[in-house]
């Protein structure tokens, strides 16, 4: 059997600390009620005196000094929270960049919305008058007498300081002169009983003295002589410099009017021009209608790879054979989605049909518009499209025509872009437009009309 030590020593009433072999602990309380803390831990004892009843419960400590039992069922719901945390801040980041990845496919399915404004006949009209001619290049400046004669006098000065430096020879004379006079005064001062300290002093002191006036002197002198020099060569120059920066004026004045007059010549021509084709698509004329409307249509910036092919046979009909894009370009196969968990995984897109069906519809109206926007007599516009799909019979890739929109020009000028919807507006009107129940645009026969279109008209 082990040896045992105990030791008991009371602190205060309640209070004692307890020494043994296995360390030191503290007990509080008396008989009936004792809490004993050591390094084990806790252990609290109640009991009835005199009864030999008594119920005692311990608990161990962990490193910072809490329960054991407590503080790991806290440490696990800190831990349960931060890994909670770390989920939702991820969520939170990968459900941004989910968004902003289906915001631009949102953007791209809904671009056709940027739809040209209608301009009324009052626009068309104002087209035919001629605009008024600006020359943004302001004229010269008449020269002013008093800068002329300050140009001229700093100009003439100059000269004169070239032409007249500081003389050096007299310079080196009075500095040394008063150098000379300087060693004689503090010679004579101390010969004639100053102290041996003043002489020299009193020498310096007229040395630097003289040096300065002599240089002061000399300095003022040739400035003088300067700025006589500068006056006499205004006096004679000064007639002449003015009549030449008159002639330069003159001459600046008639080149500004020749630029002028040429920037004027150059917009009458372009404004007769103008003018003339506006005149021309007011009357209907085909090959200015065609003009106009292949390159509005060529100025549509999408934001995917798509070709127009315009055919103006008449002052009031217009046909449009529209490439659509590829489903891949505009629509992604899959999305991206947010487990519980954080992570991520990628799924089927719903509704993908629907979304290029609705970009298909709004690309008809978007032309449309474009089309009676840039050519005032048109009534009518056909617009046919087209896209390459996988045949299903021998698997190759071919162009196969969806949809066959004809639209009128009051029924386009009075849609909102924002709220239409492409598709009903479509099937309102009389054309050839069909979806399947998932929403894929069926084929349809090529019209006619296509086959009169030069590859020559793309734009």
């Amino acid at each position: 059997m082990g040896f045992r030590f105990r030791r008991s020593i009371k602190l205060l009433p309640g209070v004692r600390i307890n020494a043994s072999l296995s360390g030191l602990s503290l007990s509080l309380g008396g008989r009936g009620a004792t809490v004993n803390l050591s390094k084990r831990g806790v252990r609290r004892t109640f009991g009835i005196p005199g009864t030999g009843l008594s119920w005692s419960s311990s608990s161990r400590w962990d490193n910072s000094g809490a329960r054991s039992g407590e503080s790991a069922a806290h440490l696990r719901q800190i831990e349960a929270a931060r890994r909670q945390a770390e989920i939702e801040e991820r969520r939170e980041t990968v459900l941004a960049e989910i968004a902003a990845s289906e915001g631009h496919v949102r953007d791209v399915v809904n671009h056709w919305r940027k739809m040209p404004t209608m301009p009324s006949n009052e626009d068309y009209l104002a087209a035919c008058n001629p605009r008024p001619f600006t020359f943004e290049e302001p004229a010269p400046h008449a020269p002013e007498m008093a800068s002329e004669e300050a140009n001229l006098r700093a100009s003439n000065l100059e000269v004169a300081k070239r032409e007249r430096p500081l003389p050096a020879g007299p310079l080196v004379l009075f500095i040394g002169g008063s150098i000379l006079v300087g060693a004689v005064g503090g010679l004579a001062t101390g010969t004639l009983g100053g102290s041996p300290q003043a002489g020299p002093l009193v020498g310096v002191v007229v040395a630097v003295f003289g040096a300065i006036v002599s240089t002061l002197v000399l300095v003022a002198k040739t400035a003088r002589a300067r700025h006589a020099v500068a006056d006499d060569a205004f006096r004679t120059n000064w007639p002449a410099k003015w009549e030449e920066a008159l002639r330069r004026h003159d001459d600046a004045v008639r080149a500004w009017a020749e630029r002028r007059d040429a920037a004027q010549a150059e917009w009458d021509r372009e404004e007769a021009e103008r003018i003339e084709f506006a005149q021309r698509l007011l009357g209907g004329d085909p090959a200015a209608l065609d003009e106009t409307v292949s390159e509005s249509l060529g100025d549509l910036d999408f934001p995917f790879s798509t070709e127009c092919r315009v055919a103006i046979p008449d002052a009031a009909r217009g046909y449009v054979l529209l490439d659509l894009p590829e489903i891949e370009d505009v629509v992604p196969e899959r999305q991206r989605q947010v487990l519980a968990d954080g992570n991520v995984r990628e799924v089927g897109r719903t509704n993908r049909s629907g979304d290029y069906a609705l970009l298909a519809a709004g690309l008809a109206l978007l032309v449309a518009r474009t089309t009676f926007s840039a050519g005032p007599t048109l009534s009518v516009v056909r617009v046919a499209a087209y896209t390459q799909r996988r045949q299903r019979r021998h698997g190759v890739l071919g162009d196969e025509f969806v949809f066959e929109a004809v639209l009128r020009r009051d029924e386009v000028a009075r849609l909102d872009p924002a709220t239409v919807d492409p598709i009903l507006t479509l099937k309102n009107t009389p054309s050839r437009f069909d979806l399947r129940d998932d929403f894929e645009l069926k084929p349809i026969e090529p019209p006619a009309w296509i086959y009169s279109i030069d590859s020559s008209h793309a734009v």
